[in-house]
């Protein structure tokens, strides 16, 4: 498998808090069978120039790569989790941001609403720049309003907009019968694992696909592990 969103790299963002932690949190995707991972960290434009999380994202991948020689871990590939911002589609900073070689960019949305003009931004993103958004962990805004516009617009491939839901939401007795209904009726193209630590958002990829192999079928499974590994392709 390959894991398109993680916050494995140390000491930038959220996720692992040092370079000890990463290896770790690696050792354990590998046994859940993951190859490859997107390292994603967050990107708030509002706090950080570009230059600067490009400086600091490239020496905790340095400290990571360091510590992790030689250990037969999964290949990290080198992306982020950008915060929506107005206008974003016009923005050109994206492609500096995208999910390793490929022409994805992971989105997260914070205000609580999906207008549309953030629909038209979305749009925007793959118009001007030829960048299809993903839009991270979208189980998150289902209390957003404007969520089932965005359903409906990451449903429509003419808008070349994804979506990505986390493995934890899956597992989860709360969350599984929506996400998995989302996955069913085919709104969701991406499974990712969302990794912060070993006890918070551990790694539940292979618990994830399991069910959603029991539920949902084998080729539905096959499906969203092959969206991902289209990405990974350097």
């Amino acid at each position: 498998m390959i894991d398109i969103h993680s916050h494995i790299l140390p000491d930038i963002d959220d996720g692992a808090r040092d370079a000890e932690t990463a290896v770790v949190l690696l050792k354990e995707m590998k046994k859940q069978g993951i190859k490859k991972v997107f390292a994603t960290p967050h990107f708030y434009p509002n706090e950080i120039s570009l230059e600067g999380f490009l400086s600091q994202r490239e020496k905790s991948f340095d400290e990571l790569k360091c510590q992790a020689q030689g250990q037969n871990l999964p290949e990290v590939i080198l992306g982020c989790e950008l915060l929506y911002f107005r206008n974003m589609g016009k923005s050109d900073v994206l492609h500096s941001l995208t999910l390793g070689n490929s022409n994805h960019l992971l989105i997260e949305f914070a205000d609580g609403k999906i207008t549309d003009s953030v629909l038209e931004d979305l749009k925007n993103i793959y118009d001007l720049s030829g960048i299809t958004p993903v839009i991270a962990h979208i189980e998150r805004y289902m209390f957003f309003k404007g969520f089932k516009k965005l359903l409906k617009f990451v449903s429509n491939g003419e808008n070349h907009c994804l979506a990505q839901v986390n493995a934890e939401s899956v597992v989860n007795k709360a969350s599984s019968i929506k996400v998995l209904k989302m996955i069913k009726k085919g709104y969701i193209s991406f499974v990712a694992s969302d990794t912060h630590s070993l006890e918070r958002r551990p790694t539940l990829m292979e618990p994830a696909f399991e069910i959603i192999t029991k539920r949902l079928g084998e080729e539905k499974a096959k499906e969203l592990i092959k969206n991902s590994e289209r990405l990974g392709i350097t």
